[in-house]
């Protein structure tokens, strides 16, 4: 059993699924992506989050 360090991971979004993925690296990028979820254009869109695994075969 190995434990996820800050250091093995990068969580990045997209509205709907779809262009550029932006990261969220620290609190400031998470109070913007929560920000601009609620925006009222975005209110009915859909927010997508992903955590992605630098090396995934060591887990």
């Amino acid at each position: 059993l190995r434990y996820i360090n800050y250091d093995d991971y990068e969580v990045t979004y997209k509205i709907n699924g779809r262009g550029q993925a932006m990261y969220i690296n620290d609190k400031e990028d998470f109070l913007n992506f929560i920000k601009e979820y609620k925006e009222p254009d975005n209110l009915a869109k859909r927010m997508y989050i992903y955590i992605i695994l630098k090396e995934p075969e060591q887990f």
